[in-house]
């Protein structure tokens, strides 16, 4: 029996991942581009440029089952690679700066 009740959230794909596992995936992220401003050009690894970091973002869109507040923040995630991308496009820099530890 129903109650007229709609469901909050949208089907679940059999690819998606839960939202538990997408608040480790954000977390990291979000440590990735905080470091990154911290830590300017200076340094930089290669292969983890912008366009990476943007990819990553849009797979946790895409492949999570996502609470609201979880789909502000990979948003604001979103905007902010795609940013970054724009300065680096524009100040000739491919690579996002990104200590080793956040390689893995």
């Amino acid at each position: 029996m129903s109650h007229g009740r709609q469901a909050l959230t949208s089907p679940v794909s059999a690819h998606q991942r839960s939202s538990h596992l997408a608040d480790q995936e954000i977390r990291h992220l979000e440590k990735a581009l905080s470091t990154a401003a911290l830590v300017g050009a200076r340094r930089s690894i290669q292969g983890l440029d912008a366009a990476y970091w943007s990819a990553r973002a849009n797979g946790v869109a895409d492949g999570y089952v996502l609470l609201p507040s979880q789909k502000t923040r990979v948003m604001a995630l979103v905007r902010a690679f795609a940013a970054r991308a724009v300065a680096a496009d524009t100040q000739g820099q491919a690579q996002l700066a990104l200590p080793a530890l956040l390689a893995g």
